[in-house]
């Protein structure tokens, strides 16, 4: 489900906005959901031109889903996502708790 072991690589270099950070960040997205062969296909092979990411992005949304359903009535959860609502401005209207959830991975 999510590797909460996984140490994240991104992190390390948050401060820098460049375009290796946001694939660090997307490669341990891929590894800490274990989606490796959905991503990166059976072979290991990086991504192809044509490479359809409809089918890893419905898998991250189902395991986000489950970590949420997992997790919705955690108190702590709860007022942290209670307090993202409050305090941040998003570019669209999500107020419910799912969306903030998945937002917290961003």
């Amino acid at each position: 489900m999510y590797l909460t072991n996984y140490e994240l690589t991104y992190k390390k270099r948050i401060d820098e906005t460049t375009d290796e950070v946001d694939m660090l960040y997307r490669m341990d997205l891929v590894h800490v959901f274990q989606l490796d062969d959905l991503f990166y296909g059976k072979d290991g092979d990086a991504l192809d031109d044509d490479f359809n990411m409809e089918p890893f992005f419905k898998s991250l949304t189902s395991e986000t889903d489950k970590l949420y359903d997992r997790f919705k009535e955690n108190t702590l959860l709860i007022e942290l996502m209670e307090n993202v609502s409050k305090k941040l401005k998003f570019p669209i209207d999500i107020h419910d708790k799912h969306s903030i959830f998945f937002f917290l991975f961003n």
